[in-house]
């Protein structure tokens, strides 16, 4: 699971930026160009596509965000808790 959890968050933000390049440590904002309304886009989109309520994300969740690594880590987490 967790591996498809990577491959859809690149994915997504591939599409999302056009960016072919996307690796573990783009920042979302710096690296990556996502203003807070693409990353809630982003956020939205992966929540449809790995079955994940958006009701199970706080905002300190998503304040934490702040990498590629860092979504990864939160979609990883939020499915293992449906366990």
């Amino acid at each position: 699971m967790e591996s498809t959890i990577k491959q859809e968050v690149i994915q997504t933000l591939t599409n999302t930026t056009k960016n072919d390049r996307i690796n573990m440590n783009n920042k979302l904002k710096e690296d990556l160009g996502l203003d807070s309304i693409r990353t809630i886009s982003v956020i939205t989109k992966l929540t449809k596509k790995l079955d994940v309520n958006i009701l199970d994300l706080s905002d300190q969740d998503l304040v934490n965000l702040n990498t590629v690594a860092d979504l990864i880590r939160l979609f990883e987490s939020i499915s293992n808790k449906k366990i």
